[in-house]
């Protein structure tokens, strides 16, 4: 995406991924319908027909938690290739950055130096 500005790609990354979930979702929404209207088929192509409605539920159950933990993995992918994007550009810029200046090194000793002594008079003798 180069000439594209940064703002604009992130833009664009966030509606390819707001279509991709609605993509998603609108599958998941039709795919029951579209299973009904089928005719069935010959005994020998499909398994075998669920026999009582729980265990229809329980199949049906066992497919959304499949489902769900499909989209869950799809979003940590999502949101860890994107900070992992993140990660490698602001270390992309912080490895080409310009040096620092220099330190001036005039007189680096000055804070460790001891004060100086008052000179020794004969008031301070005395005391």
């Amino acid at each position: 995406m180069a000439g594209i500005e940064n703002k604009s790609r992130w833009r664009i990354a966030g509606v390819l991924l707001l279509l991709s979930g609605i993509l998603i979702l609108a599958v998941l929404a039709i795919r029951p319908a579209w299973h009904s209207k089928q005719q069935p088929r010959s005994i020998a192509t499909t398994r075998p027909a669920v026999d009582t409605e729980r265990e229809q539920l329980l199949l049906a159950q066992a497919i959304q938690r499949v489902l769900l933990a499909l989209i869950v993995l799809v979003l940590i992918f999502t949101f860890a290739g994107l900070a992992w994007l993140r990660w490698s550009r602001r270390f992309r810029v912080w490895l080409f950055r310009e040096p620092h200046p220099p330190t001036p090194a005039d007189d680096v000793w000055a804070m460790y130096r001891l004060p100086e002594e008052p000179e020794d008079t004969d008031e301070n003798d005395a005391t």
